[in-house]
């Protein structure tokens, strides 16, 4: 048809999706279904053309790549010729007892398996493939017979016959943990991360088996797990044909509603650091939604203190000062009232505007490093109402922070907050009027409010050299802190694969200080060109002195284990911190001035940086 000319000069053919099968196939099917449709003969005439320049392979199946069995299939019914006959049993032969020699593998519990990345969808779409042509009349009764056997044995093993089925929430020992994000609820772009799926994907056939029967029900296992339409949309057929002759029963309220859970948005936080007039907080502030998976909308976070022993020393709120170590989003403010006959107040934090999403690992999750002080001296964090679920933590390792209060457009989402009383105090105690927040205060030094400028980092912040190809996705933005918080991506553009174990960073700074430092890896993973994760585990630091401007002190980060393929990239978020959690001059860190102030090196020798 004219329309061909068009099709294929213009490359949508192959220019959008390249495929080993060829493009005939594709045509001669869609001319097939526009003659049933139209019964216009220039469409018959053009399928049986471009049938007879397909791919005529007999030893396959009817899939999304390769559609010529349907195309015949079709054709066979609309002209009754006998070619079309032949290289249809052909193909079913081959599938059930054999042809010309060659016969489809079966596994042990008897299902006939092509390939290795997605068994089911071949052998339930022949199933299909095979009951529309029982069903034409156009096939002898013996071979009928054969036909029917084969395709009502696939779709059994496909719903459990080998012992388990292989669709997600149907029958004994259903798939659980199909490689789909939305079921699995992803929120951070990484695959193993949950687990376990959070939604069931009732109806969704997997991939299926190996030869041997052998599955392994785990979202990162993609060849056997993964999901598609293409998977259910002969297995659909099949199953049409089953219920139409054996019918069935209807299931009712088996849960495909499901309960939103209360975990959705969370908080988790641990204490930096605390001395006797001051607490300094780290909190994360996270968005796992999944019902559905959405950006969360004016947040605010609460930390609920009591002031009674300021109160008691003659100080008053006023005296309180709130100030802002690292803010990777949100706006810390000062304290407000929330009972004024208990001197109960809370910190407020403003998510208002972030984007705060289950996408990434820089989206599910936000962090903040907030310092309360006293400027009278009494502190007590033992009887504020948030501290509770930070008692005994010293900043190692965060906690889930129920004690805390997060807010979404006005209501309580996470933890709890107390009783809300009067905003009056008892008569006589001083005024109530808020310090302004990030107000140094005196005699204590206290950490500076974050600038929207950034006063050190003025250099570039992605570069490439010999095939490496470094950003930081994280500049700094402090004068001093308690942390040098860093987000680097690496990808390998080398044109070749290699070792982890022989990949390592070199990051020189300034510790200003003489206790020693301590290193974390908060998250770390490899992906490669198709986006694939794969959580990287033994990322570690070391420190030893090092010479030069702007750098007394070397850390020494190794990559983990396992390979980077040519192409693939690597994701570390890592902190550096004096052990004994004081703050440092973050303006004379040398590797944080400039990306290419990262050295890399890889067997020991340079190949990125200076």
């Amino acid at each position: 048809m004219s329309s061909d000319a068009g099709y294929l000069r213009d490359g949508a053919a192959t220019a959008y999706y390249n495929i080993f099968s060829g493009y005939e196939d594709e045509l001669a099917w869609a001319a097939a279904w526009l003659y049933i449709a139209t019964e216009d003969k220039g469409y018959l005439t053009s399928a049986k053309t471009h049938e007879a320049k397909a791919n005529q392979d007999y030893d396959w199946a009817l899939c999304w790549e390769d559609v010529h069995l349907g195309a015949q299939m079709l054709l066979l019914q609309a002209t009754g010729e006998d070619t079309y006959r032949q290289k249809l049993e052909a193909n079913l032969d081959f599938w059930t007892t054999g042809h010309d020699g060659k016969k489809i593998t079966y596994t042990p519990k008897g299902l006939a398996w092509l390939d290795s990345w997605g068994s089911l969808r071949y052998a339930t779409t022949e199933a299909f493939l095979a009951m529309g042509y029982v069903d034409s009349g156009l096939c002898g009764d013996a071979k009928a017979k054969t036909y029917t056997k084969f395709a009502e044995a696939q779709v059994n093993y496909a719903l459990g016959s080998s012992g388990r089925s292989f669709v997600v929430g149907f029958g004994e020992n259903a798939p659980k943990n199909p490689h789909h994000r939305t079921a699995q609820g992803s929120y951070c772009d990484n695959m193993n991360e949950p687990q376990a799926a959070r939604h069931t994907l009732y109806g969704a056939l997997v991939g299926g088996p190996n030869s041997s029967d052998g599955y392994t029900d785990v979202v990162s296992d993609y060849t056997s797990n993964e999901v598609a339409c293409d998977y259910n949309a002969g297995f659909v057929g099949a199953l049409a044909k089953m219920y139409g002759k054996y019918h069935g029963k209807t299931l009712k309220d088996f849960g495909a509603v499901e309960p939103v859970p209360d975990d959705e948005l969370t908080v988790e936080a641990c204490v930096n650091v605390s001395g006797q007039d001051f607490i300094e907080i780290r909190a994360y502030v996270y968005n796992r939604s999944a019902w559905p998976a959405r950006n969360a909308e004016d947040l605010e976070l609460r930390y609920f203190v009591d002031l009674s022993e300021v109160y008691a020393a003659g100080g008053s709120v006023a005296d309180v000062v709130v100030s802002t170590n690292y803010m990777e989003a949100g706006d810390a403010s000062s304290l407000q009232v929330w009972d004024g006959e208990k001197y109960i107040f809370y910190m407020p934090v403003s998510f208002a505007g972030a984007d705060i999403r289950p996408g990434s690992q820089s989206s599910y999750k936000k962090e903040i490093q907030v310092r309360i002080r006293s400027n009278k001296g009494a502190w007590d964090n033992t009887n504020d109402p948030s501290f509770g679920c930070l008692t005994g933590n010293n900043g190692s390792q965060t906690v889930k922070a129920d004690t805390f209060a997060l807010y979404e457009k006005g209501r309580l989402v996470f933890g709890k907050a107390p009783k809300e009383g009067s905003s009056k105090l008892p008569e006589g105690t001083p005024d109530i009027t808020p310090a302004p927040t990030g107000t140094p205060g005196d005699p204590q030094p206290t950490q500076p409010t974050q600038t929207p400028q950034n006063p050190v980092q003025n250099g570039e912040l992605k570069a490439e050299e010999n095939g490496w190809l470094v950003e930081n996705a994280q500049p700094n933005v402090q004068s001093s802190g308690g942390t040098i918080t860093m987000n680097y991506t690496i990808t390998n553009n080398t044109g070749k694969d290699v070792n982890l174990e022989d990949l390592k960073l070199l990051l020189r700074f300034t510790k200003d200080c003489d206790t020693s430092m301590a290193f974390w890896c908060d998250y770390a993973a490899a992906y490669d060109n198709n986006g694939y994760y794969q959580t990287l585990e033994g990322v570690s630091g070391t420190f030893e002195n090092a010479k030069g401007a702007d750098a007394d002190t070397l850390c020494k980060v190794s990559c983990g284990s396992g390979r980077l393929p040519s192409g693939a990239t690597v994701t570390m978020q890592m902190r550096i911190a004096r052990s004994d959690w004081g703050d440092m001059n973050l303006t004379n860190d040398y590797f944080t001035q400039d990306v290419r102030h990262v050295e890399i090196q890889l067997g020991g020798k340079k190949v990125f940086g200076k």
